[in-house]
């Protein structure tokens, strides 16, 4: 009876410390992971159109790191007074409403870099970064389940995909 529990246990641990060294989708043997747009492979871009694209992304998360930020903390505060029965409803919608603000902000950044990378374009690079802008495929997280936060470390009450 030992003999079988203990040929059991080995198997299972077997087949689940396997798992564990199994690659993430789409990686095969030492293979980096297809280019990104961010690394300007889909639209082709010269070197000289990637470094003033670099730089303008610079400036950009120079601009949004600390909006980013300011939404984290409001969404924390948020969560914290949905669990405090003492916060009034019309608290809860006021700090939803600082929490759109931001994001506004936000989309509003991001459409501002949007159109000044779009500006450095040729036409033909333009027409491939439309398809992109209005397809989605611009936004992060538009890559399935592997961009989304379940895919790093578990998904969030309440998160939503991106």
């Amino acid at each position: 009876m030992k003999r079988v529990l203990l040929s059991g246990l080995t198997l299972i641990v077997l087949l689940t410390a396997g798992s564990l060294f199994a690659q993430p989708p789409g990686m095969k043997g030492n293979m980096s992971p297809a280019p990104n747009f961010r690394q300007g492979a889909v639209l082709g871009l010269s070197a000289e159109q990637q470094t003033k694209i670099d730089k303008l992304r610079l400036e950009h998360q120079k601009m949004t790191a600390p909006l980013r930020a300011d939404v984290q903390s409001l969404q924390t505060a948020y969560r914290l007074m949905i669990i405090d029965p003492k916060i009034s409803e019309s608290k809860l919608k006021a700090q939803l409403s600082k929490i759109s603000a931001k994001r506004q902000a936000l989309a509003l950044l991001r459409a501002k870099h949007q159109r000044q990378v779009r500006s450095l374009l040729t036409d033909e690079q333009k027409v491939k970064f439309d398809q992109r802008i209005i397809s989605g495929h611009g936004k992060k997280g538009r890559m399935g389940h592997k961009g989304h936060k379940m895919y790093k470390g578990g998904c969030k009450a309440g998160a939503r995909m991106r």
